[in-house]
């Protein structure tokens, strides 16, 4: 008999809360949070060499027992890949290194990865699956995701801090619903500067 589909997806979007400082922002965010909560933020929060950056998100998490999704930008033989970073107590304790749950398989080439598909770097499977940014658009992302079987929900994180006025997370928004749609999938987004995804107490991570 065939197992019915999972209900919704758990993670509700909400407007990211307005920051004027890294600081304010970390601290509008990590109040936003209940205790022993869980989040993802968008892509490119800050870059993996910035060890500070990555301290004080740690703190954040630490502090209210959270569970953070970030997207962070790698440096990886001399160019960027978005990538995503579990930070929470266990990954931010001194010498261990944060969980990857997932790095970008396709980027731009020349800019966030090369002409070829990158090796990926999968999740434990204790939250979503991941598209980072471009990934969205492209409907052999979604094929990939597909072929790998399963129902999780999928989050898509970008940063179109670049794009000004340029209706980006519209048209992104638009492209990653209809392939969902098609493979069967829920598509939640997380944009920096704009949306955070958080997840209900007792819903369902992934």
């Amino acid at each position: 008999m065939q197992e019915p589909p999972p209900g919704p997806s758990a993670w509700t979007e909400i407007p990211e809360p307005p920051g004027v400082t890294d600081q304010g922002r970390r601290a509008a965010i990590r109040d936003l949070l209940p205790e022993g909560g869980s989040a993802i933020l968008g892509e490119a929060v800050f870059r993996s060499e910035d060890l500070s950056a990555r301290a004080a998100w740690c703190r954040a998490a630490e502090m209210r027992d959270l569970t953070l999704f970030m997207g962070v930008t790698e440096t990886l033989t001399g160019t960027d890949r978005g990538a995503v970073w579990r930070l929470d107590r266990e990954g931010c304790a001194p010498g261990d290194r944060p969980a990857v749950a997932a790095r970008a398989w396709l980027g731009i080439p020349g800019i966030t990865g090369g002409w070829m598909p990158m090796p990926v770097a999968g999740t434990d499977g204790s939250g979503p699956e991941f598209l980072v940014c471009l990934e969205a658009f492209l409907p052999w992302s979604w094929a990939r995701l597909a072929l790998g079987g399963g129902t999780r929900t999928v989050a898509v994180v970008s940063n179109d801090g670049a794009f000004g006025a340029l209706p980006v997370p519209v048209l992104r928004r638009k492209a990653a619903g209809a392939m969902a749609a098609l493979v069967g999938r829920d598509a939640v987004h997380a944009e920096t500067g704009r949306t955070v995804l958080l997840r209900a107490q007792g819903g369902r991570e992934g």
